[in-house]
């Protein structure tokens, strides 16, 4: 009989020409994006968003969220800091960079 060794360092990707998987872009598709991790839902948000449908670049699944959902939850009056700065803080920069980019600079910084 013969003994089957798999090494993980030497297996190929299972697509060769794609980028190499960023983990927090990794750290989304797998756990969702950290904006949609509320205790408490709003009320019809789950309905909204499966009767809206996908949102985002075919090409790159992580970056699937919609702010507009989730922004009467982050934005409070009297909030010291920005939706962008609290996922810097949190350890995800380059999706606070990818937010600016999409809803704007923080206004603190």
């Amino acid at each position: 009989m013969v003994d089957f060794s798999f090494f993980p360092e030497l297996a190929e990707p299972l697509d060769p020409n794609a980028d190499e998987m960023n983990m927090e872009h990794l750290y989304v598709e797998t756990f969702g994006h950290p904006l949609y991790h509320i205790s408490t839902v709003p009320l019809g948000l789950p309905e909204r968003m499966l009767a809206d449908g996908p949102n985002g670049p075919p090409e790159k699944l992580s970056s699937w969220y919609n702010y507009e959902y989730v922004r009467e939850f982050h934005e409070r009056p009297g909030a010291l800091t920005d939706v962008a700065d609290w996922m810097r803080d949190i350890g995800f920069v380059q999706l606070a960079e990818e937010h600016e980019q999409k809803y704007g600079q923080s206004h603190y910084r």
